[in-house]
């Protein structure tokens, strides 16, 4: 006897479903880490405090956080927009784990950067170490707020952190020289 014995058989869509989540997760990471990698080769395009071996886990960990991020913010404009009751328990969910997310990547980041001999270039305050404390003050700032289980029940605090960090994930692209 099959799962569906007893039972009208699934839609076909139900067949394929799986498939398409799996499709879903896999291409987008393995396009950011893809990305990591190929940024690896353009070391004489790259600022010094992001040219890391570290790039492709980089990306791959920024792809993950900003990725919840972005479903938080679209679900909060969306309830609003249709008028729709909020998932704030989902919501929540996700941004439970952001915060561990970011704090591997923050830590990463700055490993790298005293490992590398880099955290002088990091207080130069010049055009490139201002976007990257930019990136990583927006980035943390909304991470932290997130470690308080009050503000995660929060949908203002939930919009305000998820676009700290959507922020704060777009100074990465100031990166190039």
């Amino acid at each position: 006897m099959g799962p569906f014995s007893g039972c009208l058989a699934p839609p076909p869509l139900d067949k394929v479903l799986v498939f398409f989540i799996v499709l879903g997760i896999t291409l987008p990471t393995m396009h950011q880490s893809s990305l990591g990698s190929l940024l690896l080769i353009a070391a004489t395009k790259l600022h010094p405090l992001w040219h890391t071996g570290f790039l492709p886990l980089l990306f791959l960990i920024n792809c993950i956080y900003i990725g919840y991020s972005i479903v938080i913010l679209e679900a909060i404009i969306s309830s609003h927009a249709f008028g729709r009751e909020m998932e704030l328990d989902e919501l929540s969910g996700l941004a439970r784990i952001i915060p561990g997310l970011t704090v591997i990547w923050l830590s990463v980041r700055v490993g790298d950067l005293v490992y590398r001999g880099q955290i002088g270039a990091v207080f130069a305050f010049d055009f490139y170490s201002n976007f990257f404390l930019l990136e990583f003050l927006l980035i943390a700032s909304g991470s932290i707020i997130l470690f308080s289980r009050r503000m995660r029940r929060s949908p203002r605090w939930l919009f305000i952190t998820a676009a700290l960090i959507i922020l704060g994930g777009g100074c990465t692209g100031s990166m190039s020289t």
